[in-house]
């Protein structure tokens, strides 16, 4: 993204609730979390 001036887009770094949550829905489970690398320990391939 190219833009002469940045202030828009990091004028509120919350992001919406509604985009958030779908994002979660949505995307979730990709996240690593303590709990699923203790549940899938090394040596990964």
């Amino acid at each position: 993204m190219r833009a002469k001036d940045l202030e828009p887009c990091y004028a509120n770094i919350d992001p919406d609730p509604a985009t958030l949550a779908k994002a979660r829905a949505d995307f979730g489970g990709m996240l690593l979390t303590p709990e699923i690398i203790a549940d899938n320990p090394p040596p990964w391939r």
